[in-house]
């Protein structure tokens, strides 16, 4: 009889394990995942910047009369005065300097923005 009663509290004790150790495992799990999406919004906002910094780079070097238009993964925000391009998104920020002037400006930016070179000065819209 009381054989029976050691089996079922070891049984109880390794399935109260297993849910310990499992509980733990689902908690790792949910915090690699919340720093995974993390990283890939972080990457995702230093390609779309640098991406439209480039475009911004080229639209400067070619002159005045050209412009560029890129289509873009992810919104983002943009204020560009003087030679001093800011580019923001929840937390991160990144400003950069350009050979060519901007033409003062504060955009929030959804799918696609617009470069442009007139008379050495770059516009966005």
């Amino acid at each position: 009889m009381f054989m029976k009663a050691q089996i079922t509290i070891e049984y109880l004790f390794l399935t109260l394990l297993v849910i310990i150790i499992l509980s733990i495992s689902l908690a790792a799990l949910f915090k690699i995942t919340e720093n995974a999406n993390s990283s890939k919004e972080l990457i995702t906002f230093k390609l779309t910047s640098t991406r439209i910094y480039n475009a911004i780079q080229e639209v400067c070097a070619l002159g005045s009369g050209n412009s560029l238009k890129l289509d873009l993964d992810s919104p983002i925000s943009i204020s560009a005065y003087v030679d001093i391009i800011t580019f923001k998104k929840l937390n991160n920020t990144i400003s950069r300097n350009s050979e060519c002037d901007f033409e003062p400006v504060e955009l929030e930016i959804k799918e696609s923005v617009i470069v442009y070179n007139e008379d050495g000065e770059i516009k966005l819209k």
